[in-house]
């Protein structure tokens, strides 16, 4: 666990196996919209694929938050194991699906919106 960096970019959350980026954003962030714009282009071309949730809710709808990230880390497409890419049984490790970020990025926020 730590700071997790996708090139210039420090995440919330991440699943490396998948490809998945989980950012928790406030209100306060909605300011920087643009930035996220920039940011997710990059993030998509490297292979991501980023879901944004306000604070708001994970705190007051965790089960629907957790229902989304469940969903898209089953239906996220598998790793080819002709690239040497995931495991043998191409399964996520539901364990240890997220890391967590230790950290902000210099000058970014999210702006937050379910995806």
């Amino acid at each position: 666990m730590g700071v997790k960096k996708i090139g210039r970019y420090i995440v919330d959350f991440i699943n490396f196996e998948k490809k998945l980026i989980i950012e928790v954003e406030g209100g306060q962030h909605s300011i920087y919209r643009k930035r996220d714009i920039i940011r997710d282009k990059y993030l998509k071309k490297e292979g991501y694929r980023v879901l944004r949730f306000w604070d708001n809710e994970v705190l007051n709808n965790i089960e629907g938050v957790l229902e989304v990230i469940m969903q898209n880390l089953l239906s996220s497409p598998q790793p080819s194991p002709l690239k040497g890419e995931g495991k043998r049984n191409n399964q996520p490790n539901l364990a240890e699906p997220l890391l967590c970020k230790g950290g902000e990025d210099e000058g970014y926020s999210g702006s937050g919106s379910s995806v």
